[in-house]
């Protein structure tokens, strides 16, 4: 159940794209999300150990998010035995305001 904040999004920006990368030696699941909504990216997902998992948002009929106030997009991890190595790695297409 740990959430960490991978990256910050200022108001008025807008996601476009998003890719997350997760290699590690534990088992579970993990959602992409955000404050407002923890899986608004990529919904709950199985992670395997040993096994790297590339998940993208690339899905059905997603329309750009833009946020109204400052946030962060976050990965919320639910792993069955805590691993001892691992990484996640997430990219960001993002709109910024004024550009």
């Amino acid at each position: 159940g740990d959430v960490i904040q991978m990256i910050k999004v200022p108001a008025n920006a807008k996601v476009k794209d998003l890719y997350v990368s997760y290699l590690s030696n534990g088992q579970g699941s993990m959602v992409v999300g955000d404050g407002g909504d923890t899986d608004r990216y990529i919904p709950a997902t199985a992670i395997s150990s040993g096994a790297a998992t590339a998940l993208t948002r690339l899905q059905g009929a997603y329309v750009p998010y833009t946020y109204s106030v400052d946030d962060t997009i976050d990965v919320t991890v639910s792993t069955s035995a805590n691993p001892s190595t691992g990484a996640i790695y997430m990219e960001a297409i993002i709109e910024y305001p004024g550009t």
